[in-house]
């Protein structure tokens, strides 16, 4: 599957796709047994273990930390008052203000700045994802091929710019970020993949762009629609707003550590459910070495088995919904909370749960976020070794982008019912059918801290 989204999706040529069909030594440390593919061709274990570090290891903290101060200066920069502002669409607020953060927070300041309609063409491309996998040649839709061979070029200038401009002295104190090529994981990926067989800057670039469409692709939509979900119901935003404030205290939403508002119980929660709703993938999986016995079944060595996280996120024999109250198809903010005091509550329907509600689980008897018992029917990350190796980075920017907002400003959106493009089914996250208009004002928070204050 890889491969066929490297060709189909990126245009990227057939020496180096060769690269990646030869590499049979697999994403691990240590290559499967057999395996005669030499180091520096092991592009399955360079990539996945260059996305671990990142997004799981000593690069996560700094690029959060970047992507929440980018954040923060672009909306400031809209310049909204405590004066209601009209706005025409908030799918283009999170496509350009938290999308762009989320780039600059990976790929650094100079590739925003060199190309300023980067992250646009992201967004345009991401419009044709649809058609690329059907091979449909560049003279039946010559404008997304065009704009395929605009995003290298951007990239391209980039790295020129980059690798004449960037000294190690320019990394940051805190060993990741720099203001050329963003972070530790582009200068990683710079100094291996350039060593890959027939890796040069065209497949290179081929290769960041599709890296900026993944990272953007789900993580802003599913920001946008946890916040949209939050606005629309005036008792969840209520105690959205009561949850940040509480876990706050005395402080800013800037002095917080992100970590912490994806610790809240409700945050999470709604992060969860908008995965399970609205989130739509496609999985291949394959076994290279061996034959895998799947309970009845077989999967044959070398063989494919094609996984969609919707069948099981929608079974209406597995999740719970308060006997009918909250139907599978919709979203409940609520879905992923167990209180300890309700039998009834949790992800899972009562009458399947393995285990019994535990008081201990948070310590002290109050409500509390888990995903215990659903690894086989919420995946929307995919699994195993290559499970989503920024699901961490994703889940940290979606949640502060949303508390950010719900924290900082008032919002009033229509009540329609939200509606996504069913055409890239399988691709994860479609684009709003219509567009939804809102209205926007900065909150008076002085008010809010003096209650919890007293309280």
């Amino acid at each position: 599957m890889y491969i066929y989204v490297l060709k189909y999706f990126l245009g990227i040529p057939e020496p180096a796709l060769s690269v990646y069909r030869a590499d049979d030594s697999g994403p691990l440390s240590k290559a499967y047994p057999h395996s005669n593919v030499e180091p520096q061709n092991r592009v399955d274990h360079i990539i996945h273990h260059q996305y671990f570090r990142a997004y799981s290891g000593p690069g996560l903290d700094p690029t959060v930390k970047r992507f929440k101060h980018s954040l923060d200066r672009r909306i400031e920069g809209m310049h909204w008052d405590d004066n209601w502002t009209q706005e025409g669409n908030i799918e283009s607020l999170f496509q350009h203000v938290a999308a762009a953060s989320v780039i600059e927070c990976i790929f650094g300041p100079a590739l925003l700045r060199l190309n300023p309609n980067f992250v646009q063409d992201v967004w345009k491309f991401d419009d044709f994802v649809p058609w690329f996998p059907r091979a449909i040649p560049a003279f039946f839709m010559p404008e997304s091929y065009r704009l395929r061979e605009r995003l290298r070029g951007q990239l391209q200038r980039w790295y020129q710019y980059a690798r004449l401009h960037f000294q190690e002295s320019d990394i940051n104190e805190d060993g990741d970020g720099d203001a050329f090529w963003g972070s530790e994981l582009m200068r990683e990926r710079q100094r291996t993949l350039r060593q890959v067989p027939h890796h040069d800057d065209y497949v290179l670039a081929s290769m960041d762009m599709g890296f900026a469409w993944g990272t953007v692709g789900n993580t802003i939509p599913v920001s946008m629609l946890a916040t949209i979900h939050v606005y629309k119901d005036p008792s969840l935003l209520e105690r959205v707003r009561r949850s940040i404030a509480e876990t706050l205290g005395q402080r800013s939403l800037m002095d917080l550590d992100p970590r912490e508002l994806a610790d809240i119980p409700l945050l999470s929660s709604i992060y969860t459910e908008v995965l399970r709703v609205y989130v739509n993938n496609y999985f291949v999986v394959s076994s290279p070495h061996q034959d895998v016995e799947l309970g009845q079944w077989r999967l044959p060595k070398g063989q494919i088995g094609l996984l969609n996280s919707n069948i099981s996120q929608m079974d209406k024999t597995f999740w719970n919904t308060k006997d009918g109250l909250y139907p599978v198809e919709t979203f409940w903010a609520d879905r992923f909370i167990i209180d300890p005091a309700d039998a009834s509550s949790g992800p899972i329907l009562p009458a399947l749960r393995k285990t019994s509600l535990r008081a201990e689980q948070s310590g002290d008897g109050k409500p509390y976020f888990s995903t215990e018992g659903i690894e086989g029917s919420w995946f929307p990350y995919g699994g195993g070794y290559s499970i989503c190796p920024g699901r961490f980075l994703a889940k940290r920017a979606g949640v502060f982008t949303c508390a950010y907002l719900v924290h900082g400003y008032d919002v009033e959106v229509g009540q329609e019912e939200i509606h996504l493009d069913t055409c890239r089914f399988g691709l994860g996250i479609g684009a709003l059918k219509k567009p939804i208009p809102f209205r926007i004002r900065k909150r008076r928070l002085e008010s809010e801290a003096a209650c919890v204050k007293t309280e």
